[in-house]
């Protein structure tokens, strides 16, 4: 196992406690890397995804069995898992997956509605897949070397802005394992992680039973059935869709949840109903790439 870790301003002394190898692929411009650490340096461009991509291209033929692509902060706000990253990536089940993602930080894809800027980057796109955001994750050498050496050149060329690097940042499973899908599994880490964290740009959770509709206010309509029917209180369970009263002088928001915000003006069952039939899209998907 080996560490690569992107660099700009961050603070690199937790990384100090590695007990494997770690390179650093350092920002041109950023704050200095200390002496204990191997370091690259690259130019300030393609945030994250150029850097790994630069560490494949230049390690490709001497890349260690396992390699740990990670960023250079030790906490932030897509790191959802249960323990540090750095026991993350001890606990992780190697022997039994080349690809695994660290960061519990589950995104349900739609190209239909908010991810819809992916569409030019790869042809044949599906229109939905499931995906861990957030970009860190363990990648073996047969995997990274199943793919062509010009194919990262090609790639990391083209790599320039951030937009570059969200599109790259949802779809590294499927160049180093060929299915735009990747879904949690208990078994990924020993112990597991027992609970399935949703990226706050998705607003979808992967399985309906996920669903929460909240109302916020005093007077929830009544075309919603009562076991939706909420005042002032929510459950915080994965996904949290709000309906906002507008009696309601401020909205509240579930900190770190997902939120759909709609008011009593709006087709409140059109709504739900769609946000249910999308969930239950995915939640196919996760149940036919679970028995896969």
């Amino acid at each position: 196992m080996e560490i690569c870790s992107c660099h700009y301003r961050e603070d690199l002394s937790w990384l100090k406690q590695s007990p494997w190898p770690v390179t650093v692929v350092h920002k041109e411009g950023g704050d200095p890397v200390e002496e204990c650490f191997n370091c690259v340096s690259v130019p300030n461009e393609g945030f994250e995804a150029k850097s790994y991509l630069y560490f494949i291209i230049t390690r490709y033929s001497t890349l260690p069995e396992y390699t740990a692509f990670i960023h250079g902060h030790e906490h932030a706000h897509h790191q959802r898992g249960d323990r540090p990253i750095l026991e993350l990536v001890r606990d992780a089940n190697i022997e039994k997956y080349d690809y695994i993602p660290l960061n519990n930080f589950w995104q349900c894809v739609n190209m239909n509605y908010t991810h819809s800027y992916l569409e030019p980057f790869f042809e044949n796109q599906p229109r939905t897949f499931i995906t861990c955001g957030g970009a860190q994750f363990i990648v073996s050498k047969k995997s990274i070397q199943s793919v062509p050496l010009e194919t990262y050149e090609t790639i990391y060329n083209a790599m320039n802005t951030k937009a570059d690097a969200t599109r790259i940042e949802l779809v590294w499973q499927y160049i180093f394992m060929k299915d735009y899908n990747i879904i949690p599994r208990e078994d990924f880490f020993t112990p597991s992680i027992k609970t399935i964290k949703y990226s706050t740009s998705c607003n979808i959770p992967m399985k309906v039973e996920d669903v929460r509709i909240v109302y916020i206010g005093k007077n929830p309509p009544d075309i919603l059935p009562c076991q939706l029917k909420h005042e002032t209180e929510y459950t915080n369970t994965s996904a949290t869709y709000v309906c906002a009263s507008d009696d309601t002088t401020e909205m509240i928001r579930p900190p770190d949840e997902e939120v759909i915000v709609f008011d009593r003006n709006d087709d409140i069952m059109e709504l739900l109903n769609l946000i249910i039939n999308i969930a239950s899209h995915f939640e196919q998907i996760y149940k036919d790439h679970m028995n896969s």
